[in-house]
């Protein structure tokens, strides 16, 4: 069992007769040992169980050791609780011995009392076994408890109910432990038994995670907060949601706290936080200090007799040698073995885990049939998470395409490609849905491989199914949330006066404040459950995107990186073909160098050095061009690029392929298909920050192209006004300073005259917009994760239903963004397409406004006939 029972919970004052004010001090004592065992302070346990002995020692009583001296009763359950002590001090055999000696006290005690009294020791030997992992014996207890439930007081029902509903936890059986753990919470709730509520509480929350509710899980560990009662601390329990969602780094950031917070004696928590340590430093690629956590919470498991848990650590070191490369015949019969205990144990889930894993071993050496039988002794059904779930369809495929079963491997990752959706789809934030495409990474890697065999059409099948499993469009439900607003509104304050202050020590001090609320707007966004439906749209099939373009006269390149290249395959009148392009580290570099040239020429008054650096960006985008545009021939009206993260946030309209052509850079093909469209009598509402120039200027020239009739124009331009705006206007344009925030992208901002509005801020409504233009520096820029995971405010607003976005991937001058801008909107009216009217502005002005990107799809006015 993962974490502790509420064992030997404090007992009701009734207990201990009022009238024998000795007995009252013992009984105290051995309530503070629990407390103490609770936070994980067996040192502080231990001595208050020492001052209880003492004092019982010394009482003198008529007829002592009879079973109906209530201070025979007390010191029964202090020598219980000293057990659990000894447990968590010094491991399971000194528990066991302990066990042993109370139960020979109670079997020479005689009459009713003594068999309340094996009830409890019972209980107390169910714990401790939970804890160190032996399952099935721990149930046995258990079943002889609920039988005698009139051993215990109504807080110590409440306890027995927790330990039960965990032990079905560990055992698979996670919605009925979340009934138990309500039940037991509402009993503690009518008891006023603040701690033991809290504690079933924050279990309910994490039997939701292991159902794979991780918004719920997250939710309810927020609400619970420090009120858990119990030893496991609940940054522990929080960090193990945050892996499965993929924030390792917050993840880290949890644990590092748990492990400050946990005292030294506490082992058994103290070699769970190792042991989640490894596991995220395994999914953030840190191989040799996964396994060094791995290996020191292993020999903590293993000093103190925790044989389940031992098992669990050398499983993972199994799993990190295996990232390694290292597939030996030593480490498949390690595997085996561990899966043969885990089933001793009663541990169903490790024993499925340990099968998998000497599954992957025997296909890491060619073993199909050996990996196979594996594979068919485990149910395949007890993983209780998304990156366990995933990684069974990982081995099951590879061993499938191992046995030339290749058919029947694409099935299986078409399966895993949809429980990822189905992972992302639960949750209404970007951020956590982002990062949960962390567990889709190897998949999409062994499908792409499956596929390039078999052409370019299967190659882009497979290309398409991981990217437009999460470039949906969503039917939003407008929800609101009172505290986040108030925190989002604190955020704008905040950041306003770091703007205006010019103390150095001041800025500091209000930028920590601005973290601060940062990390708590984050992980209040978790805890948002869905509250939209996906649109129906969303599995539309690949041929109507290939017709769409098609009819629309254009071309597409989707751009991946494979074993070193970065390879392409480009859809040519209809019709797709695969190609190898060029080193993957040449065109990085050139990448690189390319970006650096468009940020010093958008941000720097060069003078005479202006030519030379737009010469080196020309002749860097000339190289990319030859290598990844014009092989294809393109000879369409315009191109969807899907580029990689490695090419991304390129001025693409600066390579001479592309120039003056019109281009849309999209995130799928399904995506960039559902999202095309037109109105014919458009809204139109601007937004316009402070401190540009000549926005204004832009505004006022932007709302004379489309008329009076429909146009608002925002003065002051707010926060409020334009979350409200995307909502209502089929346009809308922002003039105004941008910010992009690599680390923190959902914070990236727009400046208006209320302070920054932030992308995180359009999430509670979504966007109804169907063309943005956002006039500002960099806020087409994106923080791509793991999974080609994009987040930025551009990429925000496309996720949340925009279905075009105009934006720069970089700094752009007022006067060029205020010529451009105007440009575009005039092409517009007449009817042009977004992709085509922004390519003729940037045509006719100043190579910098090749920073400016037409994204999504397409969207065009209908203009009236006449």
């Amino acid at each position: 069992m993962r974490k502790p029972a509420l064992s030997s919970p404090p007992a009701s004052s009734s207990e201990a007769p009022s009238a024998d004010h000795t007995l009252e001090l013992a009984e105290a004592q051995r309530r503070r040992a629990v407390a103490a065992n609770r936070t994980g302070r067996p040192d502080r346990a231990f001595r208050a169980l020492a001052r209880a002995l003492d004092i019982l020692d010394r009482r003198v009583v008529p007829h002592p050791g009879t079973p109906d001296d209530p201070a025979v009763r007390i010191r029964v359950n202090v020598l219980i609780t000293s057990a659990l002590t000894e447990f968590l001090a010094h491991g399971l055999e000194p528990a066991e011995r302990a066990m042993a000696e109370v139960r020979e006290l109670i079997d020479g005690l005689d009459g009713g009392e003594a068999g309340l009294l094996e009830s409890r020791w019972h209980f107390q030997y169910a714990g401790i076994l939970g804890q160190a992992g032996d399952l099935s014996t721990a149930l046995s207890h258990l079943a002889t408890v609920d039988s005698s439930l009139d051993a215990f007081t109504p807080a110590e029902r409440g306890a027995v109910r927790l330990t039960h509903a965990m032990l079905l936890t560990e055992l698979g059986h996670p919605s009925e432990a979340v009934r138990i753990f309500r039940e037991a919470a509402a009993g503690a709730a009518e008891l006023g038994d603040a701690a033991l509520q809290a504690a079933a509480e924050h279990d309910a929350a994490y039997a939701a995670y292991l159902m794979g509710d991780l918004p719920a899980a997250l939710a309810g560990m927020a609400a619970v907060g420090e009120g858990r009662g119990a030893i496991t601390s609940p940054e522990l329990d929080r960090a193990l949601v945050l892996i499965d969602a993929g924030l390792t780094a917050d993840a880290v950031a949890a644990l590092d706290n748990a492990l400050r917070a946990t005292s030294r004696s506490a082992w058994r928590v103290r070699a769970e936080i190792l042991l989640s340590l490894s596991r995220v430093h395994r999914w953030s690629g840190r191989g040799e200090l996964a396994r060094a956590e791995a290996a020191r919470a292993r020999a903590l498991y293993r000093r103190h007799g925790a044989l389940a848990w031992e098992a669990n650590a050398h499983l993972l070191l199994l799993q990190i040698a295996l990232d390694g490369g290292r597939a030996t015949p030593g480490m498949a019969a390690d595997a085996e073995q561990l899966a043969a205990a885990a089933y001793l144990f009663g541990s169903m889930t490790l024993a499925d885990r340990a099968r998998t894993v000497a599954a992957e071993v025997h296909a890491r050496r060619g073993e199909w049939e050996a990996a196979r039988l594996q594979l068919a002794e485990s149910s395949g059904t007890t993983n209780r998470s998304l990156q366990g779930d995933l990684h069974r369809i990982h081995v099951e495929a590879t061993v499938q395409s191992g046995l030339g079963e290749v058919g029947k491997a694409r099935r299986l990752l078409t399966r895993g490609s949809r429980l990822l959706a189905a992972g992302q789809q639960g949750s209404a934030s970007l951020d956590l849905r982002a990062a949960v495409a962390l567990h889709g990474i190897r998949l999409a890697d062994l499908d792409l491989e499956l596929a390039l065999p078999q052409g370019a059409h299967t190659t882009l099948k497979s290309l398409e199914r991981w990217r437009s499993a999460t470039d949906r469009i969503p039917r939003v439900r407008p929800s609101s949330d009172a505290e986040l607003a108030r925190l989002s509104e604190q955020l704008r304050s905040t950041r306003d006066r770091m703007r205006r202050e010019e103390a150095t020590d001041a800025i500091a001090a209000i930028q920590e404040q601005a973290s601060a609320l940062q990390q708590e707007i984050r992980e209040r966004d978790w805890a948002r459950a869905r509250a939209e439906t996906s649109d129906e749209a969303s599995e539309s099939s690949l041929a109507s995107a290939l017709e769409l373009l098609r009819s629309s006269g254009r071309g597409a390149l989707w751009l991946f990186p494979l074993r070193g290249r970065l390879m392409g395959v480009g859809v040519v009148g209809g019709r797709a073909r695969l190609r190898d392009l060029l080193p993957l580290a040449e065109a990085v570099e050139l990448a690189e160098r390319a970006r650096a040239d468009l940020r010093v020429l958008g941000t720097h008054q060069l003078g005479p050095f202006h030519g030379a650096v737009l010469s080196s960006l020309t002749a860097d985008l000339t190289r990319l061009d030859a290598a990844l545009i014009r092989p294809w021939g393109f000879a369409s009206d315009g191109l969807v690029l899907i580029p990689c993260r490695e090419v991304g946030g390129m001025p693409w309209a600066l390579a001479p392929s592309l120039a003056g052509r019109p281009l849309t850079v999209a995130r799928s093909l399904g995506g960039w298909a559902r999202r095309t469209g037109e109105s014919a009598d458009p809204t139109l509402h601007v937004s316009v920050g402070p401190r540009l120039d000549r926005a204004a200027e832009e505004a006022a020239a932007v709302a004379r192209t489309w008329g009076q009739g429909n146009v608002e124009i925002a003065s002051p331009a707010t926060a409020s006004g334009l979350v409200h705006a995307v909502t209502a206007a089929d346009i809308v344009h922002v003039a105004a300073h941008g910010t992009h925030e690599p680390q923190s992208p959902l914070f990236s901002s727009i400046e208006l005259d209320d302070g920054p509005v932030f992308a995180h801020e359009f999430q509670p409504h979504g966007i109804r917009a169907q063309h943005v233009v956002l006039s500002a520096c960099d806020v087409g820029t994106a923080t791509v994760r793991p999974g080609e995971e994009s987040l930025g405010l551009a990429a925000s607003m496309l996720s949340l239903g925009a279905a075009s976005v105009v934006a720069a991937v970089s700094a752009v001058p007022d006067d060029v963004a205020c010529e451009v801008m105007t440009a575009h909107h005039k092409h517009l009216a007449a009817g042009r397409p977004t992709d085509e009217a922004l390519a003729l502005a940037i045509a006719a002005s100043d190579p910098i406004a090749a920073a400016f990107h037409s994204m999504g799809s397409q969207w065009r006015f209908a203009t009236p006939t006449r």
